[in-house]
């Protein structure tokens, strides 16, 4: 099976090495997921494909999107070091509000 690549910041990147992220309106991070499965099986090559993924139902989906949630592809090292820490609470923030 050929390898599908994606364009991201410039570069190609194969889709096995990239993750969808899910943001609230504020740009909280809130849930991600492989676009690739560890035995190669894709997931999610375009963003909706990635909605239908992560919400089981058109209605989930829709209701996501009209409050404001948004879905953006980027590398494992990214979601490594910019979204992993910000999901497990490290960032101060709590979706729309600074924490002191």
């Amino acid at each position: 099976m050929p390898e599908i690549a994606v364009k991201i910041d410039d570069q190609y990147v194969p889709l096995a090495q990239c993750d969808w992220v899910f943001r609230e309106p504020c740009g909280c991070p809130f849930g991600v997921m492989s676009a690739v499965t560890h035995s190669g099986q894709i997931l999610a090559a375009d963003e909706d494909a990635a909605w239908r993924e992560f919400y089981d139902t058109a209605r989930e989906r829709n209701a996501a999107r009209k409050q404001g949630v948004t879905a953006e592809l980027m590398t494992h090292e990214r979601y490594g070091h910019e979204v992993m820490p910000l999901m497990r609470g490290g960032s101060g923030h709590v979706c729309g509000k600074a924490v002191a």
